[in-house]
């Protein structure tokens, strides 16, 4: 029985750490879900698509113009570091095309520039967008080049997200 309500206990954290920093990241002004609710492990939020369907990941369909998307893109990563949060998850798999505009997704994992780790989780993110926009933009991009473009993470005062 403590194994399931630890599971149960780590769920409900990890859904009000989800709603948290969208509603952090949003205040900052970056493109993402805007979060409706959290009820118990279930963090409602805006639809990001068109009709029925979410818009594609950069995964599934690279932007049209990689180039401007691009620079959005870190417009809207340099929001998010401005408000102490590094996503650490950032990758083509967490970036929505709303009509060549970068929406961030799956922002649970997030975590403060304080955190122990967040140097390490922001490189690597540095280190996964450098990859795939490098192909796309068909240019020399590395992970310190990158963390050069977007800049560090605002430390936090120690407030939570």
């Amino acid at each position: 029985a403590k194994v399931g309500r630890s599971k149960q206990a780590l769920r409900l954290a990890w859904a009000r750490k989800e709603y948290a920093n969208l509603k952090r990241m949003r205040a900052g002004g970056a493109s993402v879900p805007k979060p409706l609710a959290c009820l118990a492990n279930v963090v409602a939020m805006e639809f990001v698509g068109w009709h029925d369907r979410p818009y594609p990941t950069l995964q599934e369909l690279p932007p049209k113009n990689p180039a401007a998307f691009w620079e959005k893109l870190l417009e809207n990563w340099r929001s998010i570091l401005a408000v102490g949060l590094v996503h650490a998850d950032l990758s083509q798999y967490n970036i929505l095309d709303r009509r060549g505009s970068p929406v961030i997704i799956d922002v649970a994992q997030a975590v403060l520039a304080a955190h122990p780790n967040a140097a390490e989780f922001h490189l690597r993110d540095c280190s996964n967008l450098a990859r795939y926009f490098s192909r796309l933009l068909d240019k020399e991009l590395t992970a310190e080049k990158v963390l050069e473009l977007v800049g560090q993470p605002a430390q936090s005062r120690g407030d939570r997200p």
